[in-house]
Order: structure tokens, then C-alpha cells, then sequence
């Protein structure tokens, strides 16, 4: 795309001519647009860039023309440096960057000359990073910027630095999420914006912030800077904002300090934010302070426990975080954290903490991290926006909390979320379909045994990439959500997905099963079951043990079926009290195992209905 583009610009782009139409390009696949309107001297600066170092780069602009109206951008992720180094003289505001994700160094370095320009009309509701986003960019009129929705962005490094054309008011912006806001308004010369009632108790870094923003006098005095642990040259060179505007920033900073060891003034209640900072640097000094301040202070009558005190920016794994260690001793696990047995938590541990206050922002795997859980405090926003590994997060927890929402969470970097619900107990909050799993690939007994799940809406889950299904509804008694637009194309095994799922009978019918291997104990008791199964490509099984056994309500016509590399047939019907279908047809040539195949299954006319082929 960026080199039909940057011939076909070269020919046509004319700045005195109407904008060019770029209506018959089909970018429907297209997930990133990273650099694509940007010289390769731009890429080349911007790959190379040293942020201690910000000068005017002096490459040559590109100017550029275009209707980018007529630009479909639906399915675009990410917007990296799309207009670094543009001259735009038409107007971006149209775009759709609704699934944007990423928007680093998008006007880097941009003139927008564009009087119509409303960067207002954007939804960049779930854009994480907006790092370098306006540097060194100049407009002649203000964007109408302080429309946005940016409470999910966790990176706002250098945002407008360098950018003299920003003056507006941003006190609408929540950046309750943000953690980085290094430089961010460094050498924004004209800059003096309302941002005095920012929620900043997540930032970490705040070095040289409003540095060389001469105008710029706020009072920031009532800013919750608890977390903030770089504070080097926050107002360097900024005479015009007095001393008395300055929020009170943490002096005293621990580094993986156990709980009993900080000073008695620390230690004898709990710890206020603002009175200290600790800093963790890995999991397990992290877990060996909160079990000791959670069993001092956790109280599920009370207040939820604010640790907004603690610093785990530097943490990438949350694996049992909040599992008694007691617990955590017993499991067996493999290399990579995975729970190789599968014991039952005999006591479930109440928590009472207000989660939203953590910086999750890092973590990369979440394994276990609320296993046996009571979570009576509240996880909706969670910033988990680095996860990529959620196996047995919830296993066996307790949904206390009726205001838990995890439709919330963006998780579209996971990669596995087998056993994450396992045996989990839910609220009334149960819309989990805006979760986006393109790249997960393990949802194994996801759901299995978990408990009121009637109304979970998973309908739009994309599992295109998922390869394992094994057991993902398995022992569930109410789940019956619709699933029926699944793209189960990637598949290869689906044992035991919906054995013992009681109350499930879902349209499976157009399910393409063309790449599943194993289909043992798929709807084993699965007793309301009934779907049409007839267009599915079985060629490639080789198990279908136990596949309808006490499946007592299936009565599919399933003759045409291709089951010629099966293997192994043994209790398939067995218990299927209906089932009476002609699978005469079928060559079980390959089948070695056709133990109790019809066993009880009282309706089957094996006299007419019997295989011919084997």
C-alpha cells in the first residue's frame, strides 16, 4: 500500500487542485497505516530518535492533498507516524480511527494548514499510547482537542512537545490511566491549558514535563503525584508558574522494601498516598509485601484497601499475585506457570482492595493472579492493555462485586485464556463481547464449571487464531449463549468443549470443524443438544469416542458425514436415546474401537440404520 502510494501521491497530489480521491483503494485488511504518509528520511529520524535530544529534525515535508474521506481506516490498529512530516491541507477530521490502538508520533513534526480541521469528531476511545503524538507539529487553529475520550491511554511521553500552536484547555481529558508523561509539554512555549484537575495518581514519571513552557502557570497543588518517582526538571525554565503551584511530590521512595521494615511511622496503619512511594522491581518482593498488608488491613466491611502507594511499573508478571502463598505452595507447575494439577481450593480468600488503583499497565502474564478470590472490590479498570497470558486468572473466584465489569478490559494481546473462568463464580455483569482475541489461540475450559453463567454474551468473540477448544463449556449447567458465528476455522481439537454442558443446544450448524483432529467427549451428556451438524467436514477426525454419548435429545442427520480417518468410534452413541439416523454410508475402513458404539441407545435401527462400509 505505502508504495502504490507514494508514486501515485508523487504523480497526482497537487495542493492547488481539489483533494485527491483515493476512494477505489481497498484497505478492509489493512491493520496498520505505520509511516504510511511519511518520507523514508522521516522513518530513518524517527527510528533513530533520541528523546534526550529533541531538535527540530529540519527533513523536508511532504505536502499532501488528499480527500481522507474517502479512506477506510475501520480496521486499522495501529497509526504510527501516518502524517510525520505532512503539509496537510485537507481535512483528516472524517477518518475513522475507532479501533486505533496505537497513535505514537502521529503529527510528529506536521503542519496542518487546514482551516476545517475538528480533530474533535475522533474517537480515540481505545488508543493506549499517544507518545510523541503532536511534536513539533503547528496549527493555525486550535483542534478542539479537549472532546476526547483518552482514558485509556496509558503513554502520553512528549505528547505536544516542541509545539507552540497547543493552547487549548484539556481539564475534560481523563488520564487517570496515564503512567508516563515524561516531557510531555516540554517546549510547549505558549502553552497554558486548564489541567488543574487532572487525575495524575498513576503517573510515574513526570521529568522535565513543563520544561521551557514559559506561559504556563496552573495551580497544580491539589495533583496526587504518589506514584511520581521522576520528578528531574519538571518546571525547569518555567519562571512564569510560582513555586507555591507546585504539587507536593513524594520524597521518601522504597525499593522492595518488606512491609516491616519500613519506619514505624509507615508501618503502624496503612499507608497514606502521598506519604511514601514503594517501588517493586519483581513479583516476588511484590507478592511478600501486599500478603503481609493485605493480613493487616484487608477488611471487606470496610473501605476498599487504596494501594495506589505502590509502584509496580517495573513488574511484568502478576502470576498468584493475590493467592495466600499457602495455596500457591501446593501447585504443581510446569516452566511456564501453567498448573499441571488441578486441586480444588478448599477456602476462597475475601479481598476487599480497590485493584483499579494498581498499575497493571506492564504486566504481561496474569496467570492465577485471582485464584480462589472473594473480589469484593472492583477490577473494571484494569489498564492490561501488555497481557498475554491469562490462564486460570479467575480460577475458582467469587464475584462479590455487582458492579464489576470486565467488558471494560482490552486485552487484545492475549494469547491463551485456557482455564481463566475455571470452576469462577459470576455477577450479573456478564458482557464479555468486546473482547478482542485475534491473537489468542488456547480458550481450553475457559468456562468449565463455572457457575451463573445464563446471559454471558461471547457472541463476538473472535477466535479465528484459536487452535485449542478442549473442554471450553465442559460441566456447565446453565450456559446456552449464542456462539453460532465462531470462526472455528483454526481448530483442530474440540474434546470434551461441551461435555456435561446440560442446558446448552446452540446453532452449531455452520461451524467449519474442517481442521479439528479430536472430537472425543464433544457432547458427552450434553442432554439438550440438538443442533444441525450435517454440512460439517469432519475428514480430517480421528476420534469421535464418546462424541454423543448421553447426548439424550440429539437426533441429527449426520449420514454424510466424511469419518473415514477416524479410529476410534467406542461409546459414540452410547445413552443417545433418540438418535436414529441412517449412517449406512459411512466408511469406518479405519475404525479400530467400536466398543459399545449404539450401547443403550435404545432408538437406533442398527438393523436398517448399520454401517455398510467397514
Amino acid at each position: 500500500l505505502k508504495e502504490f502510494l507514494d508514486v501515485y501521491i508523487a504523480k497526482f497530489n497537487d495542493i492547488n487542485d481539489k483533494p485527491l480521491d483515493l476512494g477505489f483503494l481497498d484497505m478492509r485488511d489493512i491493520n496498520h497505516i505505520n509511516y504510511l504518509f511519511t518520507s523514508q528520511n522521516y522513518i530513518n529520524h524517527l527510528s533513530s530518535l533520541n528523546l534526550e535530544y529533541l531538535v527540530d529534525s529540519k527533513i523536508p515535508r511532504i505536502p499532501l492533498n488528499i480527500d481522507f474521506s474517502t479512506l477506510d481506516l475501520s480496521n486499522v490498529n495501529y497509526m504510527n507516524g501516518t502524517f510525520a512530516g505532512t503539509v496537510i491541507y485537507s481535512d483528516v477530521s472524517q477518518l475513522n480511527v475507532s479501533n486505533v490502538r496505537t497513535m505514537e508520533a502521529l503529527f510528529y513534526e506536521a503542519e496542518l494548514k487546514c482551516s476545517k480541521i475538528d480533530l474533535g469528531k475522533w474517537d480515540v476511545s481505545k488508543v493506549c499510547s499517544m507518545n510523541l503524538m503532536f511534536n513539533g507539529a503547528s496549527f493555525s487553529h486550535q483542534l478542539n482537542l479537549n472532546s476526547w475520550n483518552v482514558s485509556n491511554v496509558i503513554r502520553m511521553a512528549f505528547m505536544f512537545s516542541f509545539c507552540e500552536s497547543i493552547r487549548e484547555d484539556l481539564n475534560q481529558w481523563d488520564v487517570s490511566n496515564v503512567n508516563k508523561m515524561t516531557g510531555m509539554f516540554t517546549g510547549a512555549s505558549k502553552f497554558n491549558g486548564d489541567i488543574s484537575n487532572w487525575n495524575v495518581s498513576k503517573v510515574t514519571d513526570m521529568s522535565i514535563m513543563f520544561s521551557f513552557a514559559f506561559k504556563f502557570n496552573r495551580d497544580l497543588r491539589n495533583w496526587n503525584v504518589c506514584r511520581v518517582s521522576n520528578s528531574m526538571n519538571v518546571f525547569l525554565a518555567t519562571a512564569n508558574l510560582p513555586k507555591l503551584y507546585y504539587p507536593k511530590f513524594v520524597e521518601a521512595i522504597y525499593t522492595d522494601p518488606k512491609y516491616y521494615e519500613l519506619p514505624l511511622s509507615l508501618n503502624l496503619g496503612k499507608i497514606k498516598p502521598g506519604e511514601v512511594i514503594c517501588k517493586f522491581t519483581n513479583l516476588e518482593s511484590l507478592k511478600d509485601f501486599l500478603d503481609e498488608y493485605i493480613a493487616r488491613f484487608n477488611n471487606i466491611y470496610g473501605e476498599p484497601l487504596d494501594l495506589s502507594f505502590i509502584d509496580m511499573s517495573q513488574v511484568d508478571t502478576a502470576d498468584f499475585l493475590f493467592v495466600e502463598q499457602e495455596v500457591v505452595d501446593t501447585l504443581v507447575l510446569d516452566k511456564q506457570g501453567n498448573i499441571l494439577e488441578n486441586p480444588r481450593i478448599n477456602q476462597t480468600r475475601p479481598l476487599n482492595i480497590d485493584f483499579n488503583s494498581l498499575d497493571f499497565s506492564q504486566v504481561a502474564s496474569m496467570n492465577g493472579t485471582f485464584m480462589g478470590v472473594e473480589l469484593y472490590g472492583d477490577i473494571s479498570k484494569l489498564h492490561l492493555y501488555n497481557v498475554k497470558r491469562m490462564t486460570n486468572t479467575f480460577k475458582e473466584a467469587i464475584f462479590k462485586n455487582s458492579n464489576i465489569d470486565l467488558s471494560r478490559w482490552y486485552i487484545h494481546k492475549v494469547q491463551d485464556i485456557s482455564c481463566m473462568f475455571h470452576r469462577a463464580q459470576f455477577n450479573d455483569n456478564k458482557d464479555l463481547s468486546t473482547w478482542d482475541l485475534r491473537d489468542t489461540v488456547n480458550i481450553g475450559a475457559t468456562f468449565a464449571e463455572a457457575k451463573n453463567l445464563s446471559g454471558l454474551n461471547i457472541s463476538n468473540w473472535d477466535v479465528s487464531n484459536v487452535i485449542i477448544m478442549m473442554g471450553t463449556f465442559a460441566n456447565t449447567t446453565d450456559f446456552n449463549s449464542d456462539i453460532s458465528d465462531w470462526d472455528t476455522s483454526s481448530v483442530i481439537s474440540t474434546s470434551a468443549m461441551f461435555a456435561n454442558s446440560i442446558s446448552f443446544n446452540g446453532d452449531l450448524s455452520n461451524w467449519n470443524v474442517s481442521n479439528v483432529t479430536s472430537m472425543e467427549n464433544m457432547f458427552l451428556n450434553a442432554k439438550a443438544f440438538n443442533s444441525d451438524l450435517s454440512k460439517w467436514n469432519v475428514a480430517k477426525v480421528t476420534n469421535m469416542s464418546s462424541m454423543f454419548e448421553g447426548a439424550s435429545s440429539f437426533n441429527q442427520d449426520i449420514g454424510n458425514w466424511d469419518v473415514s480417518n477416524v479410529t476410534d468410534m467406542s461409546d459414540m452413541f452410547a445413552g443417545a436415546v433418540k438418535f436414529n439416523q441412517d449412517i449406512s454410508n459411512w466408511n469406518i475402513s479405519n475404525v479400530t474401537n467400536i466398543d459399545n458404539m449404539f450401547y443403550e441407545a435404545t432408538s437406533f435401527n442398527q438393523k436398517k440404520n448399520g454401517m455398510l462400509h467397514g
